[in-house]
């Protein structure tokens, strides 16, 4: 396991437990704002809004780690009738599609969220008043994260094809050192 592997294992593994974290926390603000409204007559007015906020955490910190796991969903109908060396090179094409949009994908959370709501020092219109800089740079490095597996797992089974190293197992090209 080289080097660059490791440090983003170990940031992959921080890109879940900081949703986790904040899943926990909002279940008990959601908890003690239910609570608090209901037999205390207090009214919260940044819940709703940081629980949106939370709720795209949850969407994009996890990407990278689904994908290190194998949990993204995939359609073998078709694909899982091809050999092995096939298989991998057609990871490999849609694995760079992939990476392609995810690029498109950051320069328009870049460029046209997160980039003017820090230069215009924009804040939401809610009674917290919270800078949008920091809910809007959410995705641009859930994004990243993600692109940055999905370009190694690009280059492990490019060297893998190359290497000759890909296996049938189960009806999926695997491929050593993944």
């Amino acid at each position: 396991m080289s080097l660059v592997t490791k440090i983003v294992d170990k940031i992959i593994t921080a890109s879940v437990a900081i949703p986790t974290i904040a899943l926990v926390g909002g279940t008990f603000l959601i908890l003690a704002y239910v609570i608090g409204r209901r037999w205390l007559g207090l009214q919260w007015l940044f819940v709703e809004e940081y629980i949106g906020y939370f709720l795209v955490l949850f969407t994009y910190f996890p990407l990278a780690y689904t994908l290190k796991t194998g949990g993204h969903i995939r359609v073998t109908a078709a694909i899982g009738r091809l050999p092995a060396k096939a298989r991998a090179s057609l990871d490999v094409a849609t694995s760079v599609i992939a990476l392609g949009v995810l690029g498109f994908m950051m320069r328009a959370t870049i460029a046209d969220w997160w980039l003017p709501a820090w230069t215009r020092h924009t804040i939401s219109n809610t009674a917290a008043n919270t800078p949008l800089w920091i809910p809007y740079l959410i995705l641009p490095l859930g994004l990243g994260l993600f692109a940055v597996v999905v370009a190694l797992h690009i280059a492990s089974v490019s060297r893998a094809l190359a290497k000759k190293e890909v296996m049938k197992e189960a009806g999926e090209a695997e491929v050593e050192g993944l």
